[in-house]
């Protein structure tokens, strides 16, 4: 009897482990053809994906650019969104004195293209390298227009981007100016952003609202002056007063802001002191539209001045359109 246990026994261990192995076998069969299996069905949810993004149509075109500012001659590149439609892409650009405008092919040739032509792409082509030349000022505002038309013309997409095109080899014309007094320190400060905040336009019906589009709007450069105050300067700190002192170091702070709508040109500023003399300031950079810069003035009173002491500042620029902003006076009491 303990003999028939065994035996019986070791043939039930030996189907157990013969049936554990088939069901392993079983299963790593089915791993398999499923591991074969899968990049098939990924590739077909891929490819459903991918036609849904392709046929899905955009409605808006959209340029950009690494850079808004160029050097005259130097290639830049202009990209514009794919509207995922059949149809073309036009590029044109405006009309400006002194500009050239090329475009650069496959073969790395440039192709010269007139303010009057338009060029036709096709709906695969996103982008053109472009080189802009300018001959006639300094800085040159010149808008690119992108616009897209589909195959049945029921739809059309544009949009404008503008490229400020710099030649620093056009000379600015000086101004005679009087010779700068050697008691005269003014510390450089740099041009300093401002935050500018809109005010919202409420349109009311009994009063129609005319808006006028920024094409329409005349491009030009307006320096203004504003006097900020005087002061004295103490170990290289200035400090507001109300009043001047014929033993101090004193000053005055004024500021020269572009509130015109284009880039101005190099410029520069005279001051008439109490003493008579006159100051001309160095050859000031260019500042942007809404860019500013903060001066102060250093000079100590020589002589008897007087009870009252008066500066004036004047600022020069070839490109200025308002001159009335340009001249400020001050009028101190002296101690």
């Amino acid at each position: 009897m303990t003999e028939n246990m065994t035996f019986r026994d070791v043939v039930v261990k030996v189907l157990a482990i013969t049936g554990f192995l088939v069901t392993v076998a079983v299963v790593v069969w089915g791993a398999t053809l499923a591991i074969k299996q899968a990049p098939r069905v990924f590739s077909s949810l891929a490819s459903i994906v991918e036609s849904m993004q392709t046929y899905r149509p955009l409605h808006e075109l959209t340029i950009t650019t690494p850079k808004t500012v160029v050097n005259s001659a130097e290639s830049f590149e202009i990209l514009w969104t794919d509207v995922r439609q059949t149809g073309e892409y036009a590029f044109t650009y405006t009309c400006t004195e002194g500009i050239a405008l090329q475009v650069r092919g496959e073969n790395d040739s440039l192709m010269p293209m007139s303010c009057t032509d338009t060029l036709t792409l096709p709906a695969t082509v996103h982008g053109l390298y472009l080189t802009i030349d300018s001959t006639t000022s300094r800085f040159t505002d010149v808008p690119l227009h992108v616009s897209f038309t589909n195959a049945d013309k029921s739809e059309a997409f544009e949009n404008t981007v503008k490229i400020t095109v710099v030649n620093a080899g056009i000379e600015i014309k000086e101004q005679t100016i009087p010779e700068i007094p050697e008691v005269i320190a003014i510390p450089v400060v740099q041009p300093t952003e401002e935050v500018v905040t809109e005010t919202p336009v409420i349109d009311t019906p009994t009063a129609p609202v005319t808006i006028t589009a920024p094409s329409q709007v005349s491009r030009q450069s307006d320096l203004a002056m504003t006097i900020l105050g005087s002061g004295v300067i103490r170990n290289g700190i200035f400090t507001f007063t109300q009043r001047y002192d014929r033993d101090l170091n004193n000053a005055l702070r004024f500021d020269v802001k572009n509130v015109g709508t284009a880039v101005s040109d190099t410029w520069y500023f005279n001051a008439v002191l109490p003493s008579g003399k006159v100051y001309t300031s160095p050859k000031q950079s260019a500042l942007r539209p809404g860019d500013h810069i903060e001066f102060t003035l250093g000079f100590y009173l020589d002589g008897d001045s007087g009870a009252q002491a008066t500066l004036t500042t004047m600022l020069y620029s070839t490109t200025d359109t308002n001159e009335s902003n340009d001249t400020k006076s001050v009028t101190v009491t002296v101690r």
